[in-house]
C-alpha cells in the first residue's frame, strides 16, 4: 500500500480532532466540555464497584426501580430476562464462604448474579474458582468477570483454562470489560426518566472512553471511526497505522528505558531490568539505600496496570512497615500498601501530582510525554524526592 493514503488517513484524523478541540475552547463556557462528577469521586476498583451496585441496585436514590437491572441482564443474561426482580438484594464486598468477597453481588430469590470488577489488579489465587463455588450455591448462578479495557479473560492461577472453558460454555461464566458496558449502559440512560441521572450516566461513559480506551468523549472516538470509514484506501491505511503503532509503542518503550538509564548514570544510581510490551519492571537504585528501589512497573502486558513506588529486594514485612512510616509522613503521604515486598506504592492516574502517568497506557498522554522527553525528567523528579526523604531519615 501506498504510504500517501497512510500520510492522508493520519491528517484527516489529526484535523478532525483539532477542530473538535477548537470547538470545545470555542464553546467551554457552554459547554463546560472537560467537567466531569467523577473527577471529584474514587474511581478505583472499589470506586467503579460502588457505581455499579448503586445503579443496579432497586432501591437506591436513582429512583428508577428495576430498569438498570433489567437492562443489565438483558444485555449479560438475556436468557433470565423473564426472572422476577422482585426482593432483590444488592451487596458490595459480599463474603465468600469459601475466602475472598465479591466486589458486586446481586441476589434474587432463587438466582445469583456477581461481578468481579478488575479493571486493574491481577488476580489473586484460584479466586474465579472460590467466587464461581459462591454462585452455585443458588439455583441459577451467572459470574462477570469485567476486566479493563480489551476483556482479558482471569489468569490461570485464579481459574485453570479447563474449568474456564467448561464455565463459559455453560454460560456460568461471562468474560467482558469496560468497553462493553456501553450497550447497557446506553439502555439505561434511554430508560432514565431523571435528567440528572441521565448526567450521571453521561458522565460513566465519558470516563469509561478516557480510562479505558483513550478518547476524551464520544465525539472524538465517532470523529476518529468517520475518518477510518470514509473509503476502502482509508480502511486499508487504518490497518497499517494499528500494525505500526504496536512497532512504535515498542520504540518509545526502549527509549524511554534508554532515558532512565542515562538519568541513573548521570545521579550515581544503578538502573535494573526494562520496562516492555509484555508486562516488566524498571529499578532505580540508590547506593547509599541497599535493599531496596524506585520501582516502576506493568502488572499487565500491553503496558497496563502501571504502578510505581518503593520495592524491597526481599520480602521483610517489619522494613516493610518502617519505610512506609517514613514515606506516609513526607511529603508524598498516603498510597497503597503495605505488602510484603513494597512499603508504599500507586497506580498510575494523570492527576496524581507527584507523578502524572495514566495506569493503563492505551492512550496517547505517555506516549507523547516519551517522546518529548517529559516522562523520564518527572520519574527522575519523584525518585529523588523519595530517596531524599529515606535518607534524611537515615541522618
Amino acid at each position: 500500500m501506498h504510504s500517501g493514503a497512510v500520510l492522508d488517513l493520519l491528517q484527516s484524523v489529526t484535523a478532525r480532532t483539532d477542530a473538535l478541540v477548537q470547538a470545545r475552547r470555542l464553546y467551554a463556557d457552554r459547554l463546560a466540555p472537560g467537567f466531569n462528577t467523577l473527577d471529584f469521586l474514587r474511581v478505583d476498583e472499589l470506586g467503579l464497584s460502588r457505581i455499579l451496585a448503586w445503579l443496579l441496585n432497586p432501591n437506591e436514590t436513582h429512583a428508577q426501580g428495576t430498569a438498570f437491572l433489567a437492562a443489565f441482564i438483558a444485555t449479560f443474561a438475556p436468557e433470565w430476562s423473564h426472572f422476577s426482580l422482585d426482593a432483590v438484594g444488592v451487596q458490595l464486598e459480599a463474603p465468600c464462604s469459601a475466602g475472598g468477597r465479591l466486589d458486586v453481588l446481586i441476589s434474587g430469590p432463587d438466582w445469583r448474579l456477581a461481578i468481579e470488577n478488575k479493571p486493574f489488579a491481577g488476580d489473586q489465587n484460584l479466586q474465579l474458582t472460590r467466587y464461581l463455588a459462591t454462585i452455585d450455591a443458588a439455583k441459577y448462578g451467572k459470574l462477570i468477570y469485567l476486566a479493563g479495557n480489551d476483556g482479558q479473560g482471569p489468569s490461570e492461577d485464579s481459574i485453570s483454562a479447563s474449568l474456564r472453558d467448561e464455565r463459559l460454555d455453560a454460560g456460568d461464566l461471562v468474560i467482558s470489560s469496560y468497553s462493553e458496558l456501553k450497550p447497557w449502559l446506553d439502555l439505561c440512560r434511554g430508560a432514565c426518566k431523571a435528567e440528572r441521572v441521565r448526567s450521571f450516566i453521561d458522565d460513566v461513559q465519558r470516563h469509561i472512553l478516557h480510562q479505558f480506551e483513550g478518547y476524551s468523549d464520544l465525539t472524538e472516538k465517532t470523529a476518529v471511526i468517520d475518518a477510518i470509514l470514509t473509503s476502502r484506501q482509508t480502511i486499508e491505511a487504518a490497518g497499517h497505522v494499528a500494525s505500526g503503532w504496536t512497532g512504535a509503542r515498542e520504540t518509545l518503550i526502549e527509549t524511554l528505558n534508554s532515558q532512565l538509564r542515562t538519568a541513573a548514570e548521570e545521579k550515581g544510581w544503578i538502573a535494573n531490568y526494562e520496562l516492555g510490551s509484555s508486562s516488566g519492571i524498571f529499578d532505580l537504585v540508590e547506593p547509599s539505600l541497599p535493599g531496596l528501589g524506585f520501582t516502576l512497573e506493568f502488572e499487565k502486558s500491553g503496558y497496563r496496570s502501571f504502578c510505581w513506588g518503593i520495592c524491597l529486594d526481599e520480602a521483610d514485612v517489619e522494613e516493610s512497615a518502617r519505610l512506609r512510616a517514613i514515606i506516609v509522613s513526607s511529603e508524598f503521604g498516603e498510597a497503597l500498601g503495605p505488602t510484603d515486598e513494597w512499603p508504599w506504592w500507586r497506580k498510575g492516574q494523570l492527576a496524581d501530582n507527584d507523578l502524572a502517568v495514566p495506569h493503563d497506557w492505551n492512550g496517547p498522554e505517555a506516549w507523547v510525554a516519551i517522546r518529548e522527553n517529559a516522562l523520564a525528567p518527572q520519574i527522575v523528579a519523584a525518585a529523588e524526592r523519595m530517596f531524599a526523604a529515606l535518607k534524611a531519615d537515615r541522618a
